[in-house]
């Protein structure tokens, strides 16, 4: 068995940015039992689940995306698949929308991505999720389109936490903090 450790950059921030680490996939793919104290840390507001909303939201994937991870026919998949499924207006939306993802996710029902971290984002504004298996938020979301009539609104506290434990900052990638929690 051959263990992988995938890194992704994010956006530098004040104190040098975090990085997302995971072994064995590019995005989390378990939750763990580990402690909330790092989510906590981040004071970032996670909003009721709305269970009303009408409308779908589909976060397509860039080409470079879709090429590299070869669903280069995902979006046209995608939009035949909900349209076997439901009857609810679809709102696409690019990587590069001026429109606010808060914005476009204002009343809808749920987002549909591949496993943009949009998903992650959906979910903690409050909006379901219809994702590949692949994405993070696939753990709190569903991944059969013939579903999205019901999505699902499981609790996200240890989900949240286990996603704080999988970014880190410099620091803890140099003083063995990250490998220790890796193994």
């Amino acid at each position: 068995y051959v263990r992988r450790v995938f890194a992704t950059w994010l956006p530098r921030g004040s104190e040098g940015g975090y990085y997302r680490w995971h072994l064995n996939g590019f995005q989390l793919q378990q939750i763990r039992d580990v402690p909330g104290d790092r989510w906590d840390a981040m004071s970032t507001n996670v909003l009721p689940w709305q269970k009303n909303g009408r409308h779908i939201v589909i976060a397509a994937p860039t080409r470079t995306y879709a090429k590299f991870h070869q669903c280069e026919s995902w979006i046209a998949d995608t939009i035949d698949a909900l349209a076997r499924n439901t009857d609810r207006q679809l709102v696409i939306r690019d990587k590069e929308s001026k429109r606010s993802l808060q914005s476009d996710l204002d009343g809808a029902h749920c987002l549909v991505t591949h496993a943009s971290i949009a998903a992650v984002e959906s979910v903690i504004l409050g909006c379901p999720v219809f994702v590949h298996p692949d994405s993070a938020a696939a753990l709190v979301g569903q991944t059969d389109l013939t579903k999205v009539e019901k999505p699902v609104y499981p609790d996200r506290e240890k989900w949240l936490h286990s996603l704080a434990y999988s970014q880190w900052n410099e620091t803890e990638l140099t003083d063995g903090t990250l490998w220790r929690m890796l193994s």
